[in-house]
């Protein structure tokens, strides 16, 4: 015979559904106090302000929880302990990186908003590398000491570091370059007698 527990305990009402079936089979259905829970309504969360989220699942493979993650690092600290304990989840990626790297540095160099995927990840590549954010300056500063290491000492290493900052900086320049262009474009239509004037004079 089975017991009936639950006129002892109160029950939470986000009970996941692994819980739920694991009661259910200790008190049996007919004594089941409160309804399985319904995955129907989900939260809405704003996710251009995440790096990514994270749904965690029961046995049974039901979305039992989703925890949001501002940044690569949580996110990726959390994957990692996941996989390490053997928690079955599903992991989605909500920005790009070229999105979070444009978050992170808009305030010090503007022009970032016009790099490309791919200067993007070589950023995040560098600041993974590095082990915490290297600013703007900071890349071009070892960019010019990477030069400078190859020149001393031609080694296929300093050659791979030297063309990975290499890379990284041609991007920076090229969208330094079309943020310029962008600004001449505007400041035209805002002012195109001007302009008139300055190819007539030329």
């Amino acid at each position: 015979m089975k017991k009936n527990i639950s006129d002892k305990v109160t029950y939470p009402d986000d009970l996941d559904d692994f819980t739920y079936d694991l009661l259910e089979g200790i008190c049996g259905k007919e004594h089941m106090l409160f309804e399985r829970p319904s995955t129907a309504s989900v939260l809405e969360v704003d996710k251009t302000d995440y790096y990514g989220h994270i749904d965690f699942l029961s046995n049974s493979g039901n979305v039992v929880e989703t925890n949001y993650f501002k940044d690569k690092q949580s996110f990726d600290t959390e994957v990692s302990e996941c996989i390490n304990v053997g928690r079955p989840i599903i992991r989605h990626i909500d920005k790009q990186f070229k999105d979070q790297i444009i978050d992170m540095y808009s305030k010090e160099f503007p022009a970032i908003r016009h790099i490309s995927e791919k200067t993007a990840r070589s950023i995040d590549a560098l600041n993974t590398q590095n082990g915490q954010p290297l600013t703007i300056k900071d890349i071009r500063n070892a960019y010019i000491v990477a030069g400078k290491n190859l020149e001393a000492v031609p080694s296929d290493s300093n050659m791979d570091i030297f063309d990975k900052l290499k890379d990284v900086s041609d991007g920076l320049k090229q969208a330094q370059f079309l943020e310029r262009k962008e600004v001449a474009q505007e400041k035209t239509l805002i002012n195109p007698s001007k302009t008139k004037v300055l190819e007539m004079t030329q």
